[in-house]
This record gives structure tokens, sequence and C-alpha cells, in this order.
């Protein structure tokens, strides 16, 4: 899909503001300390999928043509990487139960 600076300059801030940062590392911060492997490692790639498009926004040596595209391409790794997470949690839970 093909942008104009207008549309980034538009949808930078709004994918930004949707990535949920705060609830994913304090949910994987837990899962970290406290839950298996397989649902840990999950939550750690959800971690670093949320983060990354808060980095890559801030990336200012770049451009900001080169940032605003950075942030759409992290974007579209953040939603697999919750889904991924929480199928491993579920998972887990299931099992548990």
């Amino acid at each position: 899909m093909s942008y104009t600076p207008e549309d980034l300059n538009r949808r930078t801030p709004e994918l930004v503001a949707d990535v949920p940062i705060k609830e994913v590392l304090a949910r994987a911060a837990v899962v970290e300390l406290e839950g298996p492997e397989p649902v840990s490692d999950a939550g750690t790639e959800a971690m670093v999928a949320v983060c990354d498009v808060h980095y890559s926004a801030a990336a200012t040596r770049t451009g900001i043509d080169a940032a605003m595209r950075n942030v759409l391409s992290e974007h579209d790794k953040v939603y697999p990487a919750l889904k991924k997470f929480t199928e491993a949690a579920s998972a887990e839970l299931n099992r548990a139960g």
C-alpha cells in the first residue's frame, strides 16, 4: 500500500496511540516471571512488538517519512504477536485447568 506524506502524518499518531503498550508490558512482565516458557516467550514477542511501534515513531535520524513508514511496518507486527501471546496463555490455562 502506498501512502502520501499527508496520510503518514495523519495515521502515525493514530497507530502509535492504538497500541496498548502499558497493558502489554504489565502482562508480559507477570508472565515472564511466573509463566511457563512458551507463554513467556510469546509475551516477550508481544512486548517487543508494541515497543517497536513506539520506538520507531521516536526515530528522528531517518527523516520523518522514513520514521512514519517504520511505524506502519512495526504496527503490522503487533496484533499477530498479541494473538500468539493470547493463544499461548489460553492453551496453558486450559491445560492447567
